[in-house]
Parts: C-alpha cells; structure tokens; sequence
C-alpha cells in the first residue's frame, strides 16, 4: 500500500509534475506491478470480478496496450512484484482480508434475497486487487509478450530503488512508498493514452514541506506506509473502517529493536489525543485529510519541543506502550528492509545503498577495532563493502608512530549490527537460493510465507461459506486426509534443505470455520524427497517442448530408473510430473499405475493429439475432482444459487410483459428470480451438469467493468476445481525445486546460465496458470435453459429456429453487441461481437465431447468414480445437448 493520503496532497500541492513519455526513449523503466494495477484497476472497474472468479478479462489489453507506448519509444519494462509479507504487513492484510470476505458474504446474500437484477459491486472502496491469486496469472502474460519480471523478496518499492540505484534501470514506476527510499526521483502516474506522466522529485517534496528525512519518515510511519500499514489513532476515527482485529503485541524497549533516541519528559505534547488502545484498523474510506493532519502535529511538535530531529519524543509523551512499540517496529522495517542483489544473494537494503556509497551514515552500521590474525579479520559481523571495494577504514593521516605500530595487529572496519529479533518485524530469514528461486515464481509464496511464519490461514472462498454448516463440500474437500497430507509432504520437501530449525518447526493450519489448529510437522521417514529420487525420466526424444498428452500417451511404461542426465525441458517436466503422480498416489512404489493412471493413460491413446495442453489439464482436474468423492458433478447446489431468471427470459416473453404492463405480473416475475419453475428436476441435473463442464472454458470477452449474468453455484463449483489445479501446481513447484537443488541427474543450475533459460521452463510447467473464469458456464445455462422452455412452450420451432432464437437471446438480450458503450473493452467498445459468442459457444460444445469420450473411459474401468447410474445420467445430458447444438 502507498504512504495513506500523500498522494492526494503532493497534487495538492503541485509536488507532482508532468512530462512527456517521449523522454523515456531507450530507457529501462522498473514498474511496480501492484501500484500499475492499481492505477489501471480503479474502484469503478471490474465490480464483478470476485463474483466470476478468475484475473481482470481486461488486464491482458491493457498489458498489450501499454506496450505498444513502450514499443514506440523503445522503452524497455521490467517489472517487479511484491514478494513474501513482513510481519506488520501481514497482519493488517489478515484485518483486511477478513473485511473484504465480509463485504463479499454480504453482497452474495442481498442478491440472493434481491427481488431485482440489479447488484451492488463486490469490490469495497479502497480495495486492491489480489495479486498474491493473480501473480501465476500475470507471470504468463509477461512469459506471452517477453518481457523481464521478478519477485522481490519482500516490498518492491526497496527493490526498485535498488534497481535504480545500481544502475539495472534509468526510472522507476511506482507508489508514493519510493520516498521512503534512497531515490531523487520516481513516476507516480502514467497515461499511456495521452503519452505522458506524472513525476515526483524527493528533493523538492523535502524542501517544500521543511522535513529532514527522518522526520518525513516518522510522519509516514504514523500515518500508515508500506512497510507499516497500520495508522495511529491520532486522526479522526472514520465511521466506514473495519476493526484491526486483536490487540496490538506487548511493548519492548527501545534497544530490542536497535533503534535509538532520547526520551523526552512526560507531558502533553500538541496534537495528542485524549487516550488511543492502539493503531486504527485497514482503512476503506476517505483518507485525504491523514497526512495534512500528521504534518500539523509534526510541526506543532516541532515548535513546542525544539526538536526537529523526529517524532520519537511525540510518541514518548503519548503514554501508549503499544504505539511506541509499533513505531520502533516502522524504524525497524525500514532498516531492514531485505532486497536481491546484481549476485542473486539477500542483504539489507541501506547496506547495499553503503556499497554504493549513497548511506553513509547509518546508525547500524559502526566502526571498531577487530583483532587482525593471519591477515584475516575475526569478524562475527559481515563486512560492509564501498563501491567497486571494501570499506576498510583505517586511520591514514596524523598516525602515531604507536598507532602504526599497531597496524599489523588492529584495524579499523565496518560492520553491519542486526537486532537479534528483527525476525519479529520483517520474517525468519531463508535461504538465499530460495529467494533465488521465488524471484523467477518457481516456489508458491503462501507456502514460504507459511513456513517462515509458522502459520498457514486457509480463507473461504469466493462465494462465502462464512457459516458453520455451510459449503459442507468444500470444507470437506480442503480437510480431506489426502489434501492434508499432501500439505504436510509440500512442507516437508522445501523444508528438507533448510536448516534444522525449520525441519522440526511445526506450521499451524487455521481454517476460517473452526476453531480448531491444525499442526503440521512435515517430518517423514525417509523424507519425500527420497521417496522421489527412484522416478526419472530422460532422453524421451522430444526435444525441448513439454506435451502432457503425448506423457499420458508413450511416457507412463513403468521403466522410470534411468541413469542417464536429465538435460531438456520435456525430460525435466517429465521427471517431476511423474514424481507428483506418485505422490498423488496415481505411481506406487512399484511403478505400477492407479485406475486414475490408467484412465488417463486411456484417455491420451483415445483422443491422440487431438487436444489443448488446457484441455488435458482441465481433464485430470476433473478426474482428481471425481476421486475426491467431495462434489456430484450434476447435482444441483442447494445452497447457492444460479444465474437470475432475469437473464432468461426470451425475448418473445418479455415483449408480453411489456404489453401487459401490471404491477401483480412484475411482482410474480421477481418474487422469486433464482426459481426453476416449468423445469423437471431431471433437466435441472442436466443443465447443472452442462453449465459445470462448460465452465472450464473461457469466454474470450474483455470488459474493463464486467456487467451481466453470474452465478454463485458455478462460482462455488470453480472453488473446487481451482483449489485442486492449485495444490497440483504447487506439487509440481515445490518438486521441481526440490530436483534442482539436489542436483539429480540433472545439471540445470550450471546449464541455465541466463533467465530466458528460466523463463522457458516456467513457460512449460503445467496447471501454471489459474483457472478461467465462470462466464462460459454462465452463458451455457442461460441458453439451454432458453433453449428446452422454448421447445416445451411453443413445440412447433424447429431445431434451427430454436438455436437461432437462443444465439440471438446471448447477443441482443445478454451482452447487447449492438450497443457500443455496453461492457466495453480498453478500446472503448463493445468486447463482445455475436461471431465471437458462437465460435466460443461451438469451443465449448467441443469440449464436452471430450468430457464425454472420459466418461465413458471412467465407467469402463472404475465404476467407483463414475458408476452406472451417474454414467447413465451424465449420457442422457449429452442427448439433451445435442438437441439443440
């Protein structure tokens, strides 16, 4: 999050100038992923999307759009993503988290109970988008265009700066929380449409407003910045924020967080307030006036005291323990602040700003005698380097002769002091490999971030479920005994390599609907990865590329010992697909294969080529969604309801409502907008079934703000399917990295030399990008359910008429292709046209063959997973389909 209010007040106050993109000509510019969504993804956009599920449909325009600016230019981007959470950022996203999931519970409740078509928006005031969901998702856009990314180990603000500092870029894109860096300048807003931006310079922000660096930083700590989200409650309590949740942690002395200053005597200072517990919560209203306000108290303080130093002595006199404490914490996440370096290591921000010469008087880092022995210095703490040298000072000028004497056995350097319990305020420390690693999105953050935590927060989904007794299916699915264990295996592979401390660390799971913990100990004997070093598969004689039906296909032949090198990309993704099957229990230690194996083995040989890497991987999801015995693909949710029956409604029937005009028919028409009256129960079954199926496909439509039909049973089917798409990824990560750390049979970490090489491999991993949105299930309800009243209520249409008349009811009715300023795209037009609409139509009617030539391979050789009378049923869906496609 930006510094709360600053930038609202730097326009104010003209701290922002504008200039041309033109400039940024054969530039590099760094670009703060969250802070660009942000500015592109406003409060007004995408409303909808916690009720379809997926990332914005718009954002690949967007990414595409801006490019073609940087394309003209010759501006080259990389962009930076935010990495793990420190503690006090992490804490106030839970706070946050758990409003946002409120508000989304209470908007699907008045839908549910609304009598009209009409929906408030799902997204609150100030909330952002949540990338932590998204970034697999926005890594394949920029893998799609090529263009560079990483993922900071924390805030990407301090990476950037970095960045720029070092000279990797010549200008930086980003949030006001830059200024709490070391940089002279920075672009806070870009219009890409009218090719120019707006720029900040520190220098003048300082200046303008009479502050001393620390006490800007002071004034940003209280008001609430990146690295210290929480704001004090010195302000006006704004009646539309959320509670912070739970106390605010124990006071600690000053020394425990390394951070020094005087104390002040007690006494009123001006601007405190009457008495405050602790921090206000996540704020999610208007903020404009926090700043102004934090800078009148740091004057009026200022005057009052004499000290110009800092706000530290204003915080002593408050009294509050717990202010004082969360203050020392702010200090301290901004000192030690870890970034990754030009070598791939870890180190601390402001010592990597004192290698390059710009911090040179840091109050952590000191000068002293250290006992010189061998030319070796005996030095606990590392050594801080100067530019393009080490920064050994020695006394050079006006030396005793004693003093020369003595240089043989003493000398003076600098080092680096930590507080030993700065894990408290940014994390446990990893390492600097696997920082490595989560810079190219090879590891899942939530599970580092778990495991540097110690605690694992399982959150509900998004249609809800905020009740004991409700979405009973998903809860069983998240607690079943496989998906816990496979859980306690994903920690027990990455904590394998760590040190000591973490391989008998417990990780607390706490699951939104429960009281209960869950603790992991992710310890078994033998460790999973040596249960996984007998599957390797190599030289299969398909180059480079990766296809995950020709590995169903030839692959799975039970000879997986081979001691040849795993050298190509396919051979790598192959070795640890096969070792997530084995772990998934579909390979037993005998290299033999389950009824799942075999089905899917089946399956490749049945359908040859014929089928998209999506598809296949849509058709194992489904496969591990059946095993699951969780969900029964057509039975209708009784929890949860379906689209509005306002959408479906022909076009026939709503011209004699028109004429009609009474208020008694208006009344009965929405008395009950989710009902399925005039339907049997048997074709409900069928539609929910159809809807399902063809909600894995995407519907190639691309509002910036989404407005139409949505369903919250489909949203809740996506749920299920999303949430076993993300454990087998994170399977496939966490395997992969455990292969090349190990160094099996593979020699990648010498072989890929560069991030291209990287970046191939990611290109490749499987069930890599989330799910699709739930549009396409959407739009396949509406019309067969259009579709079979139309036959039943006027018998006489023809098959053709039938399909004509639903088609015509999804373009005119549904997404209104006619009018230009409806749902429209980056472009500002209309994103859907009626071609497209039938051609996606006809991708998901292809699908469902597929599905169907599954089926039929399920029944044939485990009846456990598709018995006779689901088969039977799920065959009557498909004659119901084929009446009127």
């Amino acid at each position: 999050m930006p510094i709360t209010s600053l930038e609202s007040y730097l326009f104010e106050r003209k701290f922002a100038n504008a200039s041309s993109i033109e400039i940024l000509q054969n530039a590099v510019i760094g670009i703060d992923v969250e802070h660009y969504l942000s500015r592109i993804y406003t409060f007004k956009k995408e409303q909808f999307l916690p009720a379809i599920g997926g990332a914005p449909s718009s954002l690949r325009d967007y990414i595409k759009s801006d490019l073609k600016v940087f394309q003209e230019f010759n501006t080259k981007p990389i962009f930076v993503i935010s990495g793990l959470h420190t503690q006090l950022e992490q804490k106030y996203k839970n706070n946050l988290i758990e409003f946002d999931t409120q508000h989304v519970e209470n908007t699907w409740n008045k839908h549910s109970h609304s009598h009209s078509a009409n929906i408030d928006g799902f997204r609150n005031l100030n909330e952002p988008l949540p990338i932590y969901s998204m970034i697999n998702y926005i890594i394949k856009f920029f893998l799609e265009f090529d263009i560079d990314y990483m993922i900071s180990p924390y805030d990407a603000s301090f990476q950037l700066s970095y960045l720029y500092q070092s000279g990797v870029i010549d200008i930086v894109y980003g949030s006001t929380d830059l200024l709490l860096t070391k940089i002279d300048k920075f672009i806070l807003g870009m219009e890409f449409q009218s090719k120019d931006f707006r720029f900040v310079n520190k220098n003048k922000v300082l200046k303008g407003l009479n502050l001393s660096e620390r006490q800007f930083l002071d004034l940003c700590i209280i008001v609430g910045c990146g690295v210290q989200p929480e704001t004090f409650p010195l302000f006006s309590a704004l009646s539309n924020k959320p509670p912070s949740g739970g106390d605010m942690p124990s006071s600690s002395s000053t020394s425990s967080y390394g951070v020094g200053g005087s104390a002040i005597g007690s006494g009123s200072a001006p601007g405190a307030p009457g008495s405050g517990s602790g921090p206000a919560g996540p704020g999610a209203g208007s903020q404009l006036s926090y700043f102004k306000i934090g800078l009148d108290i740091l004057y009026q303080y200022a005057q009052f005291s004499g000290d110009n130093s800092s706000l530290l002595g204003y915080i002593i006199t408050l009294n509050n323990p717990k202010l004082l404490d969360l203050y020392y914490k702010g200090v301290c996440a901004i000192r030690y602040m870890p970034i990754l370096n030009q070598e791939g290591y870890v180190e601390l921000y402001h010592v990597a700003m004192a290698k390059l010469g710009l911090s040179e008087n840091i109050d952590f880092l000191h000068q002293e005698e250290e006992e010189v022995v061998g030319g070796q210095i005996q030095a606990e703490n590392q050594q801080v380097k100067g530019r393009n040298a080490e920064v050994k000072q020695t006394k050079q000028g006006g030396e005793t002769d004693n003093e020369k004497s003595n240089a043989d056995s003493n000398t003076l350097h600098r080092s680096v002091r930590i507080p030993n319990d700065v894990h408290e305020i940014i994390s446990q420390r990893l390492p600097p490999e696997l920082y490595f690693y989560q810079s190219m999105g090879l590891l899942p953050l939530a599970l580092l971030g778990s495991i540097v935590k110690g605690e694992l927060i399982i959150r509900a989904p998004l249609e809800g479920g905020m009740g004991n007794k409700s979405n009973e299916s998903y809860k069983n699915l998240i607690t079943s005994k496989f998906y816990v264990e496979l859980l306690d295996s994903q920690f027990n592979l990455i904590t394998q390599f760590l040190a000591r401390y973490y391989q008998v660390k417990k990780i607390r799971v706490k699951y939104w609907f429960k009281k209960d913990i869950l603790e992991l100990n992710n310890r078994f004997t033998p460790p999973i990865s040596k249960k996984l070093n007998k599957f390797i598969i190599s030289d299969d004689g398909a180059g480079e590329n990766f296809a995950i039906s020709k590995f169903f296909n030839s692959r799975l032949n039970g000879e997986y010992t081979s001691t040849k090198t795993v050298g190509t990309r396919s051979d790598i993704i192959s070795t640890i697909l096969l070792r997530a099957l084995y772990l998934y229990g579909i390979v037993n230690d005998k290299s033999e294969l389950s009824s799942i194996g075999k089905i899917l083995v089946e399956f490749a040989k049945s359908v040859n080529s014929d089928i998209s890497q999506e598809d296949f991987e849509h058709i194992i999801l489904l496969v591990l969604l059946l095993d699951s015995k969780t969900l029964k693909l057509n039975e209708p949710s009784k929890e949860y309801t379906d689209v509005s029956n306002y959408y479906k409604k022909s076009m026939v029937d709503q011209q004699q409502q028109q004429q009609q005009q009474q208020q008694q028919q208006q009344q009965q028409q929405y008395s009950n907008q989710f009902s399925k009256q005039g339907l049997a129960d048997d074709i409900v079954k069928k539609i929910t079934l159809i809807s399902r199926i063809f909600s894995f496909k995407k519907l190639n439509v691309s509002p910036i703000n989404y407005q139409g039909p949505i369903s919250r049973s489909l949203l809740n089917f996506r749920s299920h399917v999303e949430f076993i798409n993300y454990n087998l990824i994170n399977t496939l990560q966490l395997v992969l990295v455990d292969f090349i750390v190990r160094q099996e049979q593979n020699s990648i970490k010498t072989d890929y030399e560069t991030k291209d090489d990287w970046y191939k491999l990611i290109d490749q991993l499987p069930f890599y990008k989330s799910l699709n949105n739930t549009l396409m299930g959407v739009i396949s309800e509406i019309y067969f359910e259009v579709a079979i009243k139309q036959k039943q209520g006027q018998p006489q249409l023809t098959k053709e008429e039938i399909i004509k008349n639903c088609q015509n009811h999804l373009a005119d009715h549904i997404f209104s292709v006619n009018i230009p300023s409806f749902n429209i795209n980056v472009n500002g037009i209309n994103s859907t046209s009626k071609t497209q609409l039938n051609n996606d139509f006809k991708q998901g009617v292809e699908w469902w063959k597929k599905f169907i030539i599954l089926v039929d391979i399920i029944n044939k050789i485990d009846k456990k997973l598709v018995d006779d009378s689901l088969y039977q049923e799920i065959k009557q869906a498909d004659e119901f389909l084929k009446e009127f496609v």
